[in-house]
């Protein structure tokens, strides 16, 4: 049987090679996550094969944007880049890319493409497949400062709340708005670390994203359940935190307006309800679509995410 690879979409940038997951071992029908996990736990994936008794292809079946992005970022925590899937749900790569930006701490592409398996020349079957490629030049460096940071400002007594504030704190103080971002072009320079954790933890100095994935990076590490929100209407990102049983939102960049003070920290966008953070009417969500997703598709896809599910 030959394979025959077309490219649908090359890449998907917003802000800002792999290994195939499966081997000629025995087939499972799932991949189950361990309870354990802070992200997915308890939660299955359905695998298939396709084909006929000499030729097989083992993938998974896909019934959601919200399934496949969490199924990338359990790829992607395993080192794994490409994923095969098939799926009879209308599945937005622009959504898809949208839900799993709220788990990535470093900036990433996709790329989704379809398989044709022919035999003879004729196609018996197709499958599409998924890859991200994440840009993790800075990433250990990241992670260093990140425990280095934990290290030197929590304790084992906090609550939750309090390493959440401190940390919120932390970043309010140390990071300086970087206004020159203001005046560039930004399709020349979709790779600068103000976007980045690495900008606000290492050089101090950010943009919303910076602030929003270094916040989510500290909180990972801390078992804290976290995600990023961005807005595209109002180009602008924060933060969606589990804290005191529920769901709440902080906003790191605009607790600390320019021009910066040092010492300063405001507490206007933290910890808040969604009624509350959207009561100043300066930030909003965007507006459910093929190509975005509103503040009910961020907050189901962070109880999808961080749900425990009995197997």
């Amino acid at each position: 049987m030959k394979k025959k690879y077309l490219i649908l979409l090359l890449t998907v940038i917003l802000s800002g090679c792999s290994l195939w997951p499966f081997s000629s071992q025995q087939f499972e029908e799932t991949w189950v996550i361990e309870p354990t996990q802070m992200v997915a736990p308890g939660h299955t994936f359905k695998r298939v094969q396709l084909g006929n008794f000499f030729s097989k292809t083992t993938m998974y079946s896909i019934s959601s944007e919200q399934e496949l992005a969490l199924l990338l970022y359990k790829n992607y925590e395993i080192g794994i880049l490409e994923v095969p899937y098939i799926s009879e749900a209308d599945i937005s790569l622009q959504r898809v890319y949208l839900y799993l930006d709220t788990l990535m701490v470093s900036p990433f592409s996709l790329k989704q493409g379809i398989i044709e398996y022919k035999t003879a020349g004729s196609i018996q079957y197709k499958t599409m497949y998924i890859r991200i490629e994440p840009d993790e030049k800075y990433k250990q460096d990241v992670i260093r400062m990140s425990n280095a940071i934990i290290q030197s400002l929590i304790t084992a007594d906090m609550t939750d709340v309090q390493k959440i504030e401190t940390i919120h704190d932390y970043l309010v103080k140390t990071i300086a708005y970087d206004e020159s971002v203001l005046e560039l072009d930004l399709s020349k320079y979709v790779d600068h670390p103000s976007f980045t954790a690495y900008g606000a933890l290492n050089l101090k100095v950010a943009v919303c994203s910076g602030y929003a994935r270094a916040f989510l990076q500290i909180m990972r590490l801390l078992d804290i359940r976290a995600g990023i929100v961005s807005a595209q209407s109002i180009q602008h990102a924060w933060n969606i935190v589990y804290a005191g049983g529920e769901w709440l939102y902080l906003d790191a960049t605009w607790n600390d307006p320019i021009p910066d003070v040092p010492g300063r920290v405001l507490r206007t966008y933290f910890l808040q309800s969604r009624r509350r953070f959207l009561a100043d009417k300066e930030h909003r969500f965007d507006v459910s679509s093929e190509n975005t997703l509103d503040a009910d598709d961020v907050e189901s896809f962070m109880q999808y995410v961080y749900s425990k599910i009995s197997q």
